[in-house]
């Protein structure tokens, strides 16, 4: 792993994406910044992150034979990996918020932004984008967030915890990487799936509300819901959000 450490940068993403259309990267360079001013997570919303105190990272992921029809596969590994680390380290009431928000009972600690290279059907590399919060103490009171600080009472060594996170992320994407049977994978993900078979409610992209609970996810990533009524529907990223 080549391991590329930035004072400060608008997005480690986006500084990844730009050096691999200079050079040619090798296979699982890691970025992470210290400072980052214009953090990206997904459909567009905005990672912010107080500078010195959180881990913001980017990993590129050459893959040899990951399809498009897979491409939920990378975002359970990806999510299952850091799970595992925090598991690790004691973090209370952990889960995976559908996609790929890391929790800790109703509060968000992590994050997950995945920018997938394609070419025709396969998927050539990923730039994985991983925000966690670690020992920063204060948050906007209109987000639901907390940190490892905040949860487990103490501060944290962040070279640390990138080392432990990118270890545990190539163990995964190893596995990913292999061809193996990935329904086990699927399985890991969807025990560990925030408020899976609790009653919550749901509001669908035309504004109507519905209750139901989650009860998995497709293969393709969709979210699948058994509503109140005893059906049970799918839902892409854009077409549900849970409120809780």
């Amino acid at each position: 792993m080549h391991l590329i450490k930035l004072n400060a940068t608008e997005s480690t993403n986006s500084y990844l994406k730009d050096l691999i259309q200079t050079k040619d990267v090798d296979d699982l360079t890691t970025v992470s910044a210290k400072i980052q001013t214009n953090g990206r997570g997904q459909m567009g919303t905005l990672w912010i992150s107080e500078p010195h105190k959180n881990l913001t990272i980017s990993v590129l992921k050459k893959w040899l034979s990951i399809t498009l029809d897979e491409i939920f596969l990378i975002n359970i590994f990806v999510s299952l990996a850091i799970y595992t680390t925090l598991d690790t380290l004691g973090v209370p009431e952990l889960s995976l918020k559908w996609p790929n928000d890391i929790m800790s009972g109703d509060s968000k600690i992590g994050g997950v932004l995945i920018e997938n290279q394609i070419s025709g059907k396969r998927i050539k590399s990923s730039i994985i984008g991983i925000g966690l919060n670690c020992n920063q103490t204060r948050f906007p009171e209109n987000l639901n967030a907390s940190s490892l600080k905040l949860l487990c009472y103490k501060d944290y060594n962040l070279n640390r915890i990138l080392i432990d996170i990118t270890l545990n992320l190539q163990e995964y994407l190893k596995v990913l990487d292999s061809g193996k049977s990935m329904s086990y994978f699927y399985r890991l993900y969807e025990n560990v799936l925030f408020k899976k078979g609790v009653l919550v409610k749901f509001q669908k992209q035309n504004g109507s509300f519905f209750t139901g609970k989650i009860d998995g996810v497709t293969l393709e990533g969709r979210l699948r819901i058994r509503t109140a009524s005893g059906a049970t529907e799918s839902f892409d990223l854009k077409q549900v959000k849970m409120c809780y």
